[in-house]
């Protein structure tokens, strides 16, 4: 799958709710004022064999998201905040 590249704010409105896909890999510009901002809902479906990606454009900050649990590198993990 190709990245999607989201190129400044992306506001997830309360009572909307976000769903991204197993497999996808989601690269926020750097410098731009790029983010995601959740007050509604956000559906991370990915996998073991599928996983989702949120990283920046540079690709120097990986993150790994799996059963609400996000993993920067196999030995640093960070709970998902709902």
């Amino acid at each position: 799958m190709n990245p999607i590249l989201v190129t400044g704010p992306v506001h997830v409105q309360s009572g909307v709710t976000l769903t991204v896909q197993a497999g996808t890999i989601v690269q926020f510009q750097a410098g731009g004022g790029a983010g995601l901002y959740v007050d509604g809902g956000l559906v991370v479906t990915g996998t073991s064999s599928q996983p989702v990606y949120f990283t920046s454009s540079l690709d120097t900050d990986t993150i790994f998201v799996h059963n609400g649990t996000a993993t920067k590198s196999p030995t640093k993990l960070a709970r998902v905040i709902r």
